[in-house]
């Protein structure tokens, strides 16, 4: 491999870092926004079934409890927490995705090069 073709490949491994980070801040907010409406949605729901849904603290159920089957039908109902939904979905794709992507295409790179 080349230097100019391994500062390509430096450079775009640190646009995908960048995208990376800005994807995963995405999720954060979009976790939080869909936290905040269902607490304000449906109280009851949050108090029983989430843990510290109304206080400050960081518990994992927070960020999951979306996808719990108990939840779907107050998703499927709801068009604005549907949406909600669907976008925190698709940010845990792309920040999931993006990085295992590109570890891919660098393993492309360093077995065609061998």
């Amino acid at each position: 491999m080349d230097l100019s073709m391994m500062d390509t490949l430096g450079t775009i491994s640190w646009v995908v870092l960048i995208l990376t980070a800005c994807s995963a801040v995405w999720a954060m907010t979009a976790s939080s926004s869909l936290l905040i409406r269902f607490r304000e949605k449906h109280p009851r729901l949050a108090e029983d079934h989430v843990p510290y849904a109304f206080d400050s603290w960081a518990h994992p159920e927070k960020a999951v409890f979306c996808f719990r089957k108990l939840f779907r039908g107050v998703f499927i109902s709801d068009p604005e927490l549907r949406r909600l939904r669907r976008r925190y979905a698709a940010s845990i794709v792309v920040t999931i995705s993006l990085p295992l992507v590109w570890m891919v295409v660098l393993l492309f790179f360093m077995l065609s090069e061998s």
